[in-house]
């Protein structure tokens, strides 16, 4: 965990630390430094006030980010070995040097936090803060001293809590969140009991780096929420690399075995709901072995210090209206702690777009509202996913008449490898108007060409303006093109 004596480091350069602020941001993740910096540049006196800097941006998504583009490298060298006239030899892994360099980059990336920081002015205080709804806050720094602050503006960014769980906590193969990016060597077998985002981005970086990777999940499928051709693809394009996926499956049974390995006996979810009718115990389908077990982690809101505020609370989580603003005056939170995100890119985007609107207010101008159906979602799996907008379920339910383009990756003009040909760019527009509804893409590198999407929609785009857009030959991108050009054939 990279920690930092911001009293020493960041307020150095400052004669003398304030009491009185403007807008005090608590927690030290990257949505609170993302909202304390935007609102030291606006021209706010702010501080931050958190016990840990970086959070989980800094333990979990940086080294998930370096993994990931080192999986990348290892992947395109085994797909074109002995092809295309390319010759790489064995590849393998350098454990030491690959967990060094992590660090290194951790590192790296707290330094331009702190700078940043510095550069807008903001104060850091490094303690527990437990803030009063009198325009106070009490911090307890590391020493033990105790400091009182005041605020106009309290922005809550604590992010999120890890839950306790109580099923295989015995178990020393079981690693969460928390440990799944502090391996000392790859497992030889991994497997993954749950679903979702860090589920798939998880399976395929270790399945990439070599392990044999199962996934089991109770669900139909290892995703949800996104559209269904493009979680079929990825699912089908994880199993030709490898991965087990076991959908609708339950762990009956978990031992280990004389050699230490450990057994995963699975039925299905009907069996078990069968079982539990006629009160015995579901026959075991299937077995997996496995050296290691993923269980991702379940979180609720940081609630630490919060109880004085008696703010709204629902299901674990702040409950805020669509400005981010609490039951409570001037109090406001963004981020994870409100349960309406859980990716870093989007708390990121709430933090800018609550101080927006608090300069908008302060200006006498109308605020914005930030509309979640344009908020592009990223998946970092082999390949990747991207997808911004409605699916195709839910154009058809909110539009009479839509549009849908399909593309195929590999196809589109100047392609030079077959080996891309795993993925698709599927489009959807209103059929009356041509706007564009939603986006999806699966193949390489769709995370990056995403956002000229997002773009266009956020300016209520047609499918004419797409049409202007100039996309070099060849590139992945113009499969984009190709799906537009389709729906007006």
């Amino acid at each position: 965990m990279i920690e930092t004596q911001l009293s020493d480091q960041l307020n150095d350069h400052m004669t003398e630390v304030p009491r009185n602020f403007d807008v005090i941001v608590l927690g030290g993740g990257i949505v609170g430094i993302t909202a304390a910096i935007e609102a030291g540049r606006a021209g706010y006196r702010t501080a931050i006030v958190a016990g840990e800097f970086g959070g989980r941006y800094l333990s979990e998504a940086i080294p998930a980010g370096f993994y990931h583009e080192n999986a990348r490298f290892i992947r395109h060298a085994m797909r074109y070995r002995g092809h295309t006239g390319i010759v790489v030899g064995k590849v393998s892994l350098d454990m030491h040097r690959l967990i060094l360099e992590k660090e290194e980059v951790m590192n790296q990336e707290a330094a331009k936090l702190r700078k940043q920081i510095e550069d807008a002015g903001v104060y850091f205080f490094s303690g527990a803060g437990r803030p009063l709804p009198n325009g106070m806050i009490d911090v307890k720094e590391e020493d033990g001293n105790l400091v009182r602050l005041t605020w106009k503006r309290l922005i809550v960014a604590t992010g999120m809590k890890a839950q306790k769980r109580e099923t295989l906590k015995h178990y020393t193969e079981v690693v969460e969140d928390d440990g799944i990016y502090r391996f000392n060597q790859i497992p030889e077998e991994m497997t993954i009991l749950g679903d979702g985002v860090r589920a798939c981005e998880v399976a395929s970086l270790f399945q990439t780096l070599g392990s044999h990777v199962s996934i089991v999940t109770d669900s139909s499928s290892v995703l949800k929420h996104l559209d269904a051709q493009i979680v079929g693809r990825l699912e089908e394009q994880m199993k030709r690399r490898g991965t087990k996926i076991f959908l609708k499956m339950r762990p009956v049974d978990i031992y280990k075995d004389s050699l230490k390995m450990t057994h995963i006996e699975l039925a299905s979810a009907d069996a078990f709901a069968a079982s539990e009718k006629a009160g015995g115990h579901p026959k075991t389908e299937h077995t997996v072995i496995s050296s290691t077990i993923y269980v991702p982690t379940l979180y609720k809101g940081n609630m630490s210090g919060l109880s004085p505020l008696r703010l709204d609370i629902d299901d674990g989580f702040v409950v805020t209206d669509s400005f981010y603003r609490t039951s409570l005056k001037n109090v406001y939170a963004v981020g994870s702690v409100t349960g309406q995100c859980q990716m870093a890119y989007e708390g990121r985007m709430q933090a800018k777009t609550l101080i927006e609107n608090l300069v908008a207010e302060d200006q006498g101008r109308p605020r914005q509202m930030l509309d979640v159906y344009q908020m592009p979602h990223f998946i970092h799996t082999f390949p990747e996913v991207a997808s911004v907008g409605l699916t195709t379920q839910e154009a058809s339910i909110e539009h009479e008449d839509i549009r849908v383009g399909l593309a195929p990756l590999g196809d589109e003009p100047g392609s030079l490898f077959a080996s891309n040909k795993q993925g698709f760019v599927k489009v959807i527009v209103d059929g009356k108007y041509r706007e564009i509804l939603g986006v999806h893409i699966i193949g390489e590198n769709a995370c990056e060409f995403i956002a000229q999407v997002q773009a266009l929609m956020i300016m209520e785009g047609t499918t004419m303006d797409l049409s202007r857009i100039v996309h070099p030959i060849p590139s992945l991108s113009l499969a984009l093109e190709e799906a537009f050009d389709q729906i007006e054939q």
